[in-house]
């Protein structure tokens, strides 16, 4: 059963980059493009007895692919360090040599302007490497992952959580004992970023969808109700 629910996700995968090749061939996306390509979440195969996405902040669901593709540029290079989504507006603006508008937040990854510095000044020590943070609202998780350590607050259940993801890329071993001042120095940056950090007000418009579209969000998961889909 597990390996066919990963067989059909791993189709869809091939599925989309078949049609990205075509997307490409169609437009002609050559020299003169910066093509990004990211996607918004992975899905969890029972890694923690989780199926899907929407209930965790694991790896399983928040590592994500980014690729781009620079203008005159050909030259394959991975770069490990740790970003986030953020970073890719304030990365289109830099490389248009465009200003940002002043609430953007991330840092142009091909740049080396420091960090947005509202966030720099609530970290607990200076000259810190970078911290990326999630939050999942729905459950109340929230994670910092900064220099192969990953602190994770479930806040449902008010459970910590702290892996090397470096030694354990799939989070199997919870080291908040072990590793007491680590766990609390990423607890502090997690919290401090929380009590700090700015918000925008939204502005909701009501719309009625039709019982077809209904369907179609539910078959997707974008709407209905969150359960914990832990298996037994």
């Amino acid at each position: 059963m597990l390996g066919n629910l990963i067989g059909l996700y791993d189709s869809e995968i091939n599925y989309v980059d078949s049609f990205i090749g075509k997307f490409i061939n169609k437009f002609n996306v050559g020299d003169n493009t910066l093509l990004i390509i990211t996607s918004d979440h992975g899905e969890e195969f029972l890694e923690h007895h989780l199926l899907g996405h929407g209930y965790s902040l694991y790896q399983a669901s928040i590592h994500i692919p980014l690729i781009i593709k620079l203008p005159g540029n050909n030259q394959k290079e991975i770069d490990e360090k740790y970003v986030t989504l953020l970073d890719i507006m304030p990365t289109i603006f830099d490389l248009l040599g465009c200003a940002p508008p002043d609430h953007i937040l991330g840092t142009p990854l091909l740049s080396k302007k420091p960090l947005f510095p509202w966030i720099a000044k609530v970290l607990p020590w200076k000259n810190t490497p970078r911290h990326i943070f999630s939050e999942l609202h729905t459950l109340s998780h929230k994670t910092v992952l900064s220099s192969g350590w990953k602190y994770y607050y479930a806040g449902t259940s008010e459970e910590e959580y702290l892996f090397n993801i470096e030694t354990d890329p799939l989070e199997s071993t919870n080291l908040i004992e072990e590793e007491k001042e680590k766990g609390r120095l990423l607890k502090n940056t997690l919290f401090n970023w929380l009590d700090h950090a700015k918000r925008y007000p939204t502005t909701k418009s009501p719309h009625t969808i039709s019982k077809e579209e209904q369907e179609k969000l539910e078959a997707l998961g974008y709407i209905g109700t969150v359960e914990n889909p832990r298996a037994q």
